[in-house]
């Protein structure tokens, strides 16, 4: 049944509103901001002190938790502060759906300037209401989803429209119905019935008359008191939360799998698909279904789950005031969780301890770690620097509404881990270890443990501490960008060593290798980023985005921000790097979004865009040849370089079962061909020796051996170093009867001296 109402509904409203004269000092506020706002003057406008005064118009209205939402970066960031005053200055089309949607966009487009890049949250509620100071005759203080679906609901009818949208046409419904508005004070004026609309929807949706106001009311809607918070007895709370991949936004997702109708097998499929929740098995998505069931954001219509109204202000609206308000009242361990931060910042093992003195029932950090990971999720807690944690401005606004006693639940059997969810995304790794502090495998996995697991699982291979430990401090000095270069000699172990060091890496944090880590082979044929970040699949008849092997392991990475990720890219200069590489290369540099691609909605579990993941370590491997490509400048600038030239095939060889005079040869060419970089590495010598190990090899074939794999490395000008270089290997080979050897390189002596230039394959 539709509850819009009529014109002449509406006017008999607007007239009882006038009479009741609710808020007598809203309009005043409400006028005095919206003028200030007009007047600014361009030089005033980009003033930092009038841009947190724009973000903080509280004579308009004030948001409960909402106006917690900390955008101070925006205050001196140029783009921003640009698009605001063009926004202000901008005319709208004139037909209404039209005006709706253009303002809808430019909303949309400033929105997401400021987030993630100067809030961790959305701050839509501030910045819709800026634009009711910028566009007071086409706006509305809506800025909740439930004052704005209310509004609409009675002056529009039914239909699905953007926030902003939805302030444009009930504003221009209401003139249909009231007349065009001769000035600020009667576009204040309307503004205000608006949100009375709202205040009086269940009446008015019976087609009552909303009663005359008494005389506590208060004058704006900044005066309503803020309700201190019942919660539930402490013996029908839930004790605890367990800790799930992606926390809120698997919560949304489950709600968004729901919404044209979805059995619960459907959802599960949908979250695993669509959202790219691979990170919970299907027995956990469906135990996430339950929870979110449970706490009222679905319901059941003719044997499918549809979002509830809850469940869309949940999926629609941020800050996510509906969840965590039902948290709080519902749920043992996040109320206590702030409370215990009110008094200042603690260590991550303070509060677990806390939560395990009040709730001797758990028995491990597992369940106490979750309630701080939510709390973390929500934004109701934020990390120092020194790797503390404190309250948020938004997680204090709500311990200030919770009662002053909150009591502890009583002691019960023990809970064991085994009762929690399996697929914990565990992004706080906390320890109670009497007398050590806390780490986190990200950032605080020691080098020498990281060594010793290297020595004990590769005993052949060759680790040069000095350039390990120069990697292992590159990828951890700067968190922002975990990027290095290895260049030099092909053959070197450049790829393995990288390879071995995540897989070490990944183990001493208790993860699979194989999770986080992805090899990848640059291709010759890159001229963009499609080999990392996908493209769209044009075989299927709906959008599909074609997933590589790095964007699995980068959505992997913004899903779990607790764990290391790798990235090997193998021989990056095979392509030009700076167009392959782009996205990357400016995201980490800026701290912004990582684009993936342009579509405004997921694409088959593929976002628009991530933000940068600061647990993700890049590796790039270069070799320096003819065939590679030159590094620009603007990736140097980015990375950490190391070089691998030196090779001490002495020490290999010495970690195998080679007879004596082989190696003695191998380290005399070796050592002849390093002076002019001719040299090679262990991936050549353990093939030369693979073939001479084989079992239908004859002493014979070393000639053969080294004529395949070493020779054809020779190739230079017309100096006095690669002339010696020359005549010495070919002095070597001779005395080890290297027949064919020995004639090859006193051809390349001839073909020097006749051309002033020699190669093995000319």
């Amino acid at each position: 049944m539709s509850t819009e109402l009529s014109l002449e509904r509406l006017q008999h409203l607007y007239t009882l509103f006038r009479a009741h004269k609710p808020y007598a000092g809203w309009a005043a506020s409400y006028r005095k901001d919206a003028e200030w706002v007009r007047e600014l003057t361009e030089a005033e406008f980009g003033d930092p002190a009038n841009q947190e005064r724009l973000w903080r118009l509280k004579g308009i209205a004030t948001l409960g938790p909402g106006e917690s939402v900390n955008v101070k970066g925006a205050y001196t960031d140029p783009e921003v502060i640009d698009a605001l005053f063009q926004l202000r200055g901008t005319p709208l089309p004139d037909a209404p759906e039209a005006r709706a949607k253009a303002l809808q966009d430019h909303y949309a487009h400033i929105l997401a300037m400021v987030h993630p890049r100067h809030a961790t949250m959305r701050p839509q509620a501030k910045l819709a209401r800026m634009l009711t100071a910028f566009f007071a005759r086409d706006t509305a203080p809506l800025y909740s989803t439930e004052s704005s679906r209310r509004a609409r609901s009675l002056v529009l009818g039914t239909g699905t429209v953007g926030p902003i949208e939805g302030m444009v046409l009930v504003r221009h419904r209401l003139r249909a119905a009231l007349g065009a508005e001769a000035d600020l004070d009667e576009d204040v004026r309307r503004a205000m019935f608006c949100w009375w609309l709202h205040e009086h929807f269940a009446g008015i949706s019976q087609g009552e008359d909303p009663p005359s106001p008494t005389s506590d009311i208060p004058e704006t809607i900044a005066d309503a008191p803020k309700p201190s918070l019942v919660l539930l007895p402490v013996a029908q709370q839930r004790k605890g939360l367990a800790a799930i991949g992606g926390y809120l936004e698997t919560w949304r997702a489950v709600v968004s799998a729901a919404r044209n109708g979805a059995t619960p097998d459907d959802i599960v499929t949908t979250m695993r698909t669509t959202y790219g929740i691979t990170s919970l098995s299907p027995k956990s998505c469906r135990g996430v279904f339950n929870d979110v069931r449970n706490a009222g954001f679905l319901e059941a219509k003719d044997g499918l789950w549809h979002p509830s109204d809850a469940g869309r202000t949940l999926v629609e609206e941020d800050p996510p005031d509906i969840l965590v308000e039902r948290f709080l009242l519902q749920t043992f361990g996040i109320p206590q969780v702030i409370r215990y931060l009110r008094d200042g910042p603690r260590t991550r093992n303070e509060v677990i301890l806390e939560l395990r003195r009040r709730y001797p029932s758990w028995t491990s950090n597992f369940a106490p770690r979750a309630q701080l990971s939510w709390a973390r999720a929500l934004g109701l807690v934020a990390g120092e620097a020194d790797g503390r944690v404190s309250l948020s401005d938004y997680g204090a606004t709500w311990e200030s509404r919770l009662p002053e006693e909150m009591h502890d639940p009583a002691v019960s059997a023990k809970v064991s881990d085994e009762d929690h969810d399996e697929d914990v995304d565990d992004d706080l790794p906390l320890a109670i270890t009497a007398g050590k502090p806390a780490t986190n495998p990200l950032t605080d996995q020691p080098f020498p443990a990281l060594l010793a697991a290297l020595r004990k699982n590769l005993p052949d291979f060759v680790l040069d501490e000095p350039q390990l430990r120069s990697l292992h401090v590159a990828w951890h000095c700067n968190p922002g960008k975990r990027f290095v270069l290895l260049s030099g000699l092909s053959g070197t172990g450049k790829t393995a060593l990288l390879h071995h060091y995540a897989r070490a890496y990944a183990e001493l944090c208790g993860l699979d290798p194989n999770e986080q880590l992805a090899i990848v082979a640059v291709s010759p044929e890159w001229r963009d980023p499609t080999g990392l970040l996908g493209y769209h699949n044009p075989l299927h008849s709906e959008p599909t985005w074609q997933k590589e092997p790095a964007l699995r392991l980068l959505l992997d990475a913004a899903r779990h921000p607790g764990r290391p990720y790798f990235l090997v890219l193998d021989e990056m200069n095979l392509a030009h790097v700076e167009h392959y590489f782009a996205p990357f290369l400016s995201a980490m540099e800026t701290g912004r979004q990582l684009h993936l691609h342009e579509e405004e909605d997921d694409v088959n579990g593929v976002p628009p865009a991530i933000n940068w993941p600061k647990n993700l370590f890049i590796g790039g491997t270069l070799n320096m040849d003819e065939t590679t490509h030159p590094i620009s400048d603007k990736v140097l600038d980015r990375a950490f370089t190391l070089e691998f030239w030196d090779v001490d095939l002495r020490d290999y060889l010495a970690r195998r079962t080679v007879a004596p005079d082989l190696v003695q040869l191998l380290l005399d060419l070796h050592g002849i061909l390093a002076t002019v970089r001719r040299h090679f590495g262990y991936r050549t010598a353990g093939e030369l020796l693979a073939f001479m190990g084989h079992a239908d090899a004859s002493t014979e074939l070393l000639d053969q051996a080294v004529f395949s794999k070493v020779l054809p490395r020779l190739r230079g000008e017309d100096t006095p170093a690669f002339g010696a270089a020359l005549a010495a290997a070919q002095k070597r080979c001779a005395e080890a009867k290297l027949t064919r050897c020995a004639g090859k390189l006193t051809e390349m002596q001839a073909r020097l001296t006749q051309t002033g230039v020699a190669r093995f394959w000319a």
